[in-house]
């Protein structure tokens, strides 16, 4: 994949200033509320189960725009993220050979439900409930490839089969690593750990979000916890997994903490965009969402040692949870997590607990271009930006670029980020569609092969929900969604 910058340097200066957004690409103090955020939690990340959260909340009736229409819904517990599947050709199913076309969605869960569901979405007005794999950890982020599924934690009571690892000895809060070569059938084959044995099982600590370079087989992490000195890392998925090591680095040694910016706690979330073409060459570039901050790095040469770019440090951001590149290959999307989803009610239009955009055709000097809010709705604990993906241009008849966004109590919602004639600000993206379930909360919302998918945790409706917005509609032959590594993961075995 070949991703195109097009922008004109020179007028960024011009259209940070009628975006009304302060050019944040220069540096300066560190944002306060990081400092109240580590406060609040006792220096650490608060596990509280999210949904312990939502007692006495106003559930709102379900709502949605009327470009978009709920098609199906199916019960896989308290979800989070999902990671979606394509295999072609010859492949194992229930236990039985085949030679068919299939899409897989794998979905993470939380409170109680820990573990994650394999879902068959070859048609996604009838997804189909495969398997359920019951293991403990609280949050359980996932990703996915070729036969493998991982699924990362930071704690929790409930242990994976009873063990935390095939060998007997709990490995602890860290990340497991399944086989789903028959999806219907997951077999966990290796878990690391802060508790890890041997060197092949064990990591500095527990993990909170992982992330996946679907070119080389790595699955990127961070410590869960606020630390002093924390660390980046990378586990191999390639060979024989169990005798894999991880490949840790101080955050302070990849410069996190410089320039007077706010010191990292680590990567709450990683995007990844290759061959993308800058102002400064063809690169491969990795984006640290580091709670503080934003840090963009260059792994072109190595993918294990990444090189620090530039680093974003945003006042208006209480907490940098993801940051992931638009399908233009410019504009960089940055969302806030208001408090950690602690508290909070859609913004209404102010930049709080939203997706910041920026452009970063020079990834050394990022220029704001504006940001997409959510509309309000009443009485709701937590609304707030989470996980996301996009909608390319191409793929939509109105020819927008959109990003499709989880937003807690706000549902799906789906944001205008589309850029005249490529270049120039964005202001105040505007919502161009909202899907929100009654009770649910949608921890993640992606849009994948023509349909939007979201994920839900909230008490009073959990879940997998397919969505059809209108005019979009990817056919078989077009290629995959934008962002491999984010929410889609590729499948090479069909000739096996």
């Amino acid at each position: 994949m070949k991703i195109r910058a097009s922008v004109v340097v020179g007028l960024f200066a011009a259209a940070t200033v009628a975006a009304g957004v302060p050019n944040l690409a220069s540096v300066g103090e560190a944002p306060g509320t990081i400092d109240d955020y580590k406060l609040q939690q006792g220096g650490v990340i608060d596990q509280t189960p999210i949904g312990t959260l939502m007692t006495g909340e106003e559930l709102p009736a379900f709502e949605a725009t009327d470009n978009i229409e709920l098609i199906a819904e199916l019960e896989t517990g308290a979800s989070t993220d999902i990671m979606f599947q394509r295999r072609e050709g010859v492949q194992q199913l229930k236990g039985e050979t085949i030679d068919a076309v299939k899409d897989y969605a794998f979905v993470g869960t939380v409170n109680g439900d820990d573990g994650f569901r394999a879902v068959d979405i070859t048609n996604p007005r009838e997804p189909e409930l495969l398997a359920s794999v019951a293991c403990g950890g609280f949050h359980n982020d996932i990703v996915v490839w070729e036969n493998y599924v991982v699924i990362g934690h930071d704690g929790g009571a409930k242990p994976c089969d009873d063990v935390n690892s095939v060998g007997g000895i709990p490995t602890g809060p860290g990340i497991w690593i399944f086989d789903v070569t028959d999806p219907a059938s997951p077999a966990l084959v290796h878990s690391v750990g802060e508790n890890g044995q041997l060197p092949s099982q064990r990591l500095s600590d527990a993990t909170h979000n992982i992330s996946l370079n679907p070119q080389e087989g790595l699955v990127y992490y961070s410590t869960a916890g606020f630390h002093t000195a924390p660390k980046w890392g990378a586990f191999s998925l390639k060979g024989d997994v169990t005798k894999n090591q991880s490949h840790e680095i101080s955050m302070r040694q990849l410069g996190a903490s410089f320039d007077g910016t706010a010191a990292a706690d680590g990567c709450h979330d990683q995007g990844l965009a290759f061959d993308v073409e800058t102002a400064t060459g063809t690169r491969d570039l990795l984006f640290c969402a580091a709670i503080g901050t934003t840090i963009i790095w260059d792994i072109t040469e190595d993918p294990l040692n990444p090189v620090h770019v530039s680093t974003i440090a945003n006042p208006s951001i209480s907490i940098h949870h993801g940051a992931r590149l638009a399908p233009d290959g410019v504009t960089l999307l940055l969302n806030d997590e208001l408090a950690g989803a602690a508290a909070g009610t859609c913004s209404a239009g102010a930049p709080t607990g939203t997706l910041f955009a920026y452009d970063i055709t020079v990834p050394e000097a990022p220029v704001a271009l504006g940001y997409g809010s959510a509309p309000d709705l009443p009485n709701l604990a937590v609304c707030t930006s989470h996980f996301y993906n996009f909608i390319s241009a191409d793929q939509n008849d109105a020819g927008k670029q959109l990003s499709v966004t989880g937003w807690y109590s706000g549902g799906a919602i789906i944001h205008d980020f589309t850029r005249a004639a490529g270049v120039g600000p964005i202001g105040a993206a505007p919502v161009y569609a909202q899907l929100t379930p009654e009770g649910a909360r949608s921890w993640t919302a992606y849009a994948y092969r023509g349909f939007i998918y979201t994920a839900s945790y909230g008490a009073a409706n959990t879940g997998f929900f397919v969505a059809e917005m209108d005019g979009y509609d990817v056919e078989d032959s077009e290629p995959l969604p934008f962002d491999e590594g984010t929410s889609w993961s590729r499948w090479t075995q069909n000739d096996a």
